[in-house]
């Protein structure tokens, strides 16, 4: 699984470094905080990959893929694994990048990449689409088609070259394209999961998901029933999931299911007051308390945010053990907050809960 990235000189990236990912992830933040860049740094480490590749996805030039304030003119991205495996990808451009010098990528990953182009993706359902129905995955399709219109019974090609139909219940087949964003974004998520069983690849190896704007068509009553289904097909094919979002409700079912599946991270990029690129992790947990105090968490403003780094920790650390200490010597509790709690550390070291928080709607609502 993929665990950390680190980007340099690459689109609005000048340096950047992610860490902590999870089997699903979860990225939102403002326009033009870098969603979508992340989600092409991740994608420039597919086998076989490069950045010509990125300039069709984006339709530009190359040299726009240089970040304007790159020095030494080298895009370079590295990334690590759970299995201690290093994957590094450069690029390196000569002075007037009119030339691609050097590229090289050593992965061994695959990676699909579902942008908001309506197309499907390398993988067509068309052209394995009998094999699809022998071994059972389009019943599997269905069900999951069913969570945006459960009207759907069938779905076939009539072994042409015409596109996918579909057919209601009391109702003749349909081609996809009479069908909305929802059925036919339901098909391209799901697709390169389908392709994994279809051609029974080992679930040892890694294969990653990207998803640019995750909630398209997708109505907010479906939410928690598509994460659900999305979490256990990556949990038992080792698919690892990146998608981004600007939905609130998108946001919250993603928590909701991330918390009862113990899985997943919510990450928010934001711009710092240097115009900086930044991301925090917020663990399922965390995000609850969030929400419920309608707190900002998509990247609205980074100034009152806590970085945490390994500094700020080991000091927050000392101030504990010295409040320890303190109430120890002084024989008094000491309250805190966790998980929507007040507890007390007792003199004896005992942590024990004390109230539980009222949510602080309230308090915002009459600010």
């Amino acid at each position: 699984m993929l665990q950390d990235i680190h980007i340099q000189n690459f689109r609005c990236f000048e340096d950047f470094k992610a860490e902590g990912f999870e089997l699903i992830n979860l990225i939102g933040g403002k326009n033009n905080s870098g969603k979508s860049c992340l989600l092409e740094g991740i994608l420039c480490l597919n086998k076989g990959f490069g950045l010509k590749h990125i300039t069709h996805i984006r339709e530009t030039k190359i040299e726009n893929l240089l970040n304007s304030n790159a020095s030494n003119k080298v895009i370079s991205i590295t990334a690590k694994t759970n299995l201690n495996k290093t994957i590094h990808f450069e690029n390196e451009f000569a002075v007037d990048f009119s030339t691609l010098i050097v590229e090289k990528n050593e992965s061994n990953i695959e990676i699909n990449f579902i942008n908001q182009k309506k197309q499907l993706p390398d993988f067509n359902l068309l052209s394995d689409f009998d094999e699809f129905d022998e071994k059972l995955l389009k019943g599997r399709l269905i069900d999951i088609l069913k969570i945006v219109d459960n009207r759907i019974e069938d779905i076939r090609t009539f072994k042409s070259k015409e596109g996918l139909w579909i057919k209601l219940k009391d109702s003749k087949y349909e081609t996809i394209e009479n069908f909305g964003d929802a059925t036919n974004n339901i098909i391209r998520y799901f697709t390169p999961i389908f392709k994994k069983l279809l051609l029974s690849k080992s679930k040892k190896e890694l294969t990653i998901l990207l998803i640019d704007e995750i909630e398209n068509g997708i109505h907010y009553a479906a939410q928690k029933e598509f994460w659900k289904i999305l979490f256990d097909l990556c949990k038992s094919e080792n698919v690892q999931v990146f998608a981004t979002t600007h939905s609130l409700e998108m946001i919250t079912a993603f928590n909701e299911v991330a918390k009862e599946e113990g899985e997943g991270a919510y990450f928010e990029i934001m711009r710092d007051e240097n115009d900086a690129i930044k991301i925090l992790k917020h663990s399922p947990s965390i995000l609850e308390e969030e929400l419920e105090i309608k707190a900002n968490f998509r990247g609205e403003v980074f100034k009152d945010k806590i970085d945490l780094t390994p500094d700020l920790i080991a000091t927050l650390n000392d101030a504990v053990k010295d409040a320890q200490n303190n109430l120890i010597d002084n024989n008094i509790p000491v309250p805190f907050i966790k998980d929507g709690w007040i507890w007390q550390t007792m003199p004896n070291g005992k942590e024990v809960k004390y109230k539980k928080l009222e949510p602080l709607k309230k308090i915002y609502a009459s600010t």
